[in-house]
């Protein structure tokens, strides 16, 4: 893509419809209830002539087997890849959970690739970043086996998830968060657009200095008593001009990731001039179920048909 287009704010008001417990950034069954939300919702089924190739490991660390799935649409290649980033909160959550709306794309000629990363029970950042990176490298190294376009890979992820979606988009080029020695060097990690929900941006102005949030488990200290740590896991650290197109969702009433957080993320990239689209959803909460459906789910599908399916 060469060139930017405008950016735009597009705000709904759909009365809400459904209710969740308060969620906080500090651990609990707050956080319990969201990943049980996840788990309860019916994934969309994929077409009958659709391919999974499942447990393709894409890198090992520490021992231990990282990886990916992949869903290939029942149309002609090169596909353009989505490659979805589960959330959880960083300490739980796997790669079969798949929003709706992103699994509905391999119906559209999609492919998707569903990643793990280790769970803040086994390891700190910037480990979470190696290892996607590896992933989209691996997927880079692999396309031409699987039929995947190298120059549309789309990085698509939701509340933590969404977070690791974002910091590959603001961050190629930054050695500090790639880490080679899991394979496939001499490939790219970038990618070609950025979609997230929800999504933290700036952990500095999410966290306060609770040992016990969520933040702290992710850097492995209080957030406002590291704040070097913070600043290296926060995607708004490392956006540049070169960022490639954002589309980003969230809600008013999100009580576990403040919606100010893609407010954020929103105004950096218009000041830098990046291609960008916030859509601001009064009332929606933390996981809310109608991100997957109407005009929210309509809203992405034309941005990355406009980029992807010229």
């Amino acid at each position: 893509m060469t060139g930017k287009r405008t950016v735009m704010v597009v705000v709904i008001g759909i009365a809400m419809t459904l209710v969740i417990a308060l969620l906080t950034t500090s651990l609990g069954s707050t956080v319990l209830t969201m990943v049980s939300i996840v788990k309860s919702r019916s994934m969309k089924p994929l077409p009958p002539e659709a391919q999974m190739f499942k447990d393709m490991e894409y890198a090992v660390y520490r021992g231990e087997s990282m990886q990916l799935d992949i869903y290939l649409p029942p149309t002609e290649g090169p596909y353009p890849l989505i490659i979805w980033f589960h959330g959880g909160a960083w300490m739980m959550g796997d790669r079969t959970e798949i929003e709706p709306g992103a699994l509905a794309q391999v119906e559209r000629g999609y492919a998707l690739a569903s990643v793990s990363y280790s769970l803040t029970d086994k390891a700190v950042w910037p480990v979470q970043a190696y290892q996607v990176k590896a992933a989209i490298r691996w997927l880079r190294a692999h396309a031409e086996e699987y039929n995947f376009d190298p120059d549309r890979f789309i990085a698509w992820g939701m509340s933590a998830g969404g977070h690791l979606a974002c910091i590959i988009g603001t961050s190629e080029g930054v050695e500090s968060l790639e880490d080679v020695s899991l394979g496939n060097g001499e490939y790219s990690s970038r990618v070609q657009a950025v979609v997230s929900w929800y999504t933290p941006t700036d952990l500095l102005q999410m966290f306060d200095d609770d040992a016990d949030s969520i933040g702290a488990r992710l850097l492995g200290c209080p957030v406002q008593s590291c704040p070097e740590k913070a600043a290296a896991a926060s995607p708004i650290t490392y956006l540049t001009p070169d960022a490639p197109p954002f589309y980003l969702m969230h809600g008013t009433s999100d009580a576990l990731v403040p919606h100010n957080q893609s407010v954020i993320l929103y105004k950096a990239l218009q000041e830098a001039g990046v291609e960008a689209t916030f859509i601001s959803l009064p009332g929606y909460v933390h996981m809310d179920h109608r991100f997957n459906t109407g005009d929210r789910i309509a809203g992405v599908q034309e941005f990355l048909d406009s980029l992807f399916m010229q």
